[in-house]
């Protein structure tokens, strides 16, 4: 190593985890049976679920088979032995002031070193016996005394697996404990993106601001996105409600949707972009209608991931302004238009037996570009053939089977064509891609440079995939209990 290496500061992401406060040698080594060696690896270390620990339910009023969560003082705890000292249960009885709770686990006596009386236990799981009243093999997680416990109840908590010597509350408090970029830190680099390529190349650039999502940003800095965003007249582009998870997840942290959470925040107005927006009712509609947002429909995607079909006739009966997208190649695969325009039009089939309500070729059409060219702030300028606007064209071949006979062009091009009668593309009235390839750059040296830059992703990869099988069974279990929730309304086919 040189000394100007050696000199280089450690990027915040990739420091040790032993340099978090609270995390000696001991809880470092204990972290790092999970593959948890660096605060990289500790933002991407996944909880397997969510408890709502906002309300717990007294354990009087636990119903047989019915998970629920709830807190207790251990007042007595011991293993039994059987058969020789071959089979053991362990057992602890919690007392929260209404009843008393047996936690039972079999054949794992190494629990009990785990827990002691006196403890203050948090209790996840379903009641199997009433007399008395029992849990086998409950989740549970002890509240250490002297620690701050805004981390761990009166909030929406993530809840982890749990590993030798690691609870899911040190956990938790290391994940508090990681360092984050501040919203200052943030909005410094929007603007540098804003003053160093906003308006750049003759106006073909632009910047947008963006968050995935509402939920996964505070709501001061989701406030001053939206800020910037009306300063500089840009788009504002959110993920809303892709998901029935988010929908639930909407109802149990904020009590409302994802939709309503940001018209509260003062947010949901002309800049947004509301991308997907497929859980959404009727009172969600009417509030993305009166801000004058635009959303953002990607069917494709949401086929890809099965997140479900937006409802494009309740948006078009409310008064909302729709655009098509593909969102990123990793969720489409191809980023076609023509395939995405096809595909959103057909999918409107499912909703109803009533034709005359399916989207049909023009209005299609309007959504691709009228609807894109409002969604980027350039109404005036984008998304029309109209003197003053950007000679931004498309020239097909109508000597092709797409177009063979010609009975109706709009229709044709919404349902027939596939890409394959694109001549000639004209960006700001430079031709930028003629005779099947594109006239600004070396397609197929590209392409060779994204494969070598692959294979160094390889490792990385391989970790990523194994963190993934790791956490599918927990996912998946929230998953399926966010499918079994009533939310008033389906956008599956079952």
């Amino acid at each position: 190593m040189t000394a100007t290496e050696a000199k280089k500061p450690t990027l915040p992401l990739a420091r040790p985890v032993s340099s978090l406060f609270g995390v000696g040698p001991e809880r470092a080594s204990q972290l790092g049976r999970v593959d948890i060696f660096t605060v990289e690896d500790l933002l991407l270390h996944r909880p397997r679920r969510y408890e709502d620990r906002r309300h717990f339910r007294p354990i009087a009023e636990l119903q047989l088979d019915e998970p629920a969560i709830t807190r207790g003082t251990i007042i007595a705890q011991g293993v039994k032995w059987f058969r020789k000292r071959e089979r053991s249960i362990f057992e602890m009885i919690l007392d929260d002031g209404t009843a008393r709770l047996h936690c039972r686990w079999w054949n794992l006596p190494f629990m009990e070193k785990y827990f002691q009386t006196g403890d203050e236990v948090f209790v996840y799981g379903k009641l199997k016996e009433l007399k008395p009243r029992t849990i086998d093999h409950p989740e549970t997680e002890v509240v250490e005394s002297g620690e701050d416990n805004s981390i761990h109840i009166n909030r929406i908590a993530p809840v982890y697996p749990l590993t030798e010597g690691l609870g899911p509350g040190q956990l938790r408090r290391a994940m508090e404990a990681a360092p984050r970029q501040s919203p200052e830190e943030l909005l410094e680099l929007y603007a540098h993106l804003i003053e160093r390529w906003h308006g750049r190349s003759g106006g073909r650039l632009g910047a947008a601001v963006s968050c995935s999502a509402p939920q996964r940003v505070t709501p001061d800095y989701l406030q001053a996105l939206s800020s910037l965003a009306r300063k500089h007249d840009l788009p504002f582009n959110i993920h809303l409600l892709e998901t029935r998870l988010q929908r639930v997840f909407g109802d149990l942290k904020y009590g409302k949707s994802l939709v309503r959470y940001v018209h509260d925040l003062g947010v949901l107005d002309e800049q947004v972009m509301a991308i997907h927006a497929i859980w959404i009712d009727e009172r969600d509609a009417a509030l993305l209608a009166a801000s004058g947002c635009t959303v953002a429909h990607n069917p494709v995607c949401n086929l890809r991931l099965g997140s479900g079909v937006m409802p494009w006739q309740l948006l078009r009966e409310a008064g909302v302004p729709v655009c098509l997208g593909s969102d990123e190649m990793n969720t489409d695969d191809t980023a076609n238009m023509w395939f995405v325009a096809k595909t959103a039009a057909l999918l409107q089939t499912l909703a109803g037996a009533e034709y005359r309500d399916w989207p049909a070729g023009p209005e299609m059409l309007a959504a691709l570009t009228a609807g894109g060219a409002r969604a980027l702030r350039k109404a005036g300028t984008l998304g029309k053939l109209a003197p003053g606007c950007a000679a931004d064209l498309v020239l097909l071949d109508l000597d092709t089977a797409a177009f063979t006979p010609l009975n109706d062009l709009r229709r044709q091009l919404v349902f027939c064509e596939d890409g394959s009668s694109v001549r000639t593309t004209v960006v700001a009235g430079r031709v930028v891609y003629e005779g099947g390839r594109v006239t600004t750059l070396d397609e197929k040296a590209l392409r060779a440079e994204a494969r070598e830059l692959m294979q160094g992703y390889g490792p990385t990869l391989e970790r990523t995939t194994r963190e993934a099988q790791r956490l599918e069974p927990y996912y998946r279990e929230m998953y399926f209990r966010a499918a079994a929730a009533d939310v008033g309304m389906r956008r599956h086919l079952h």
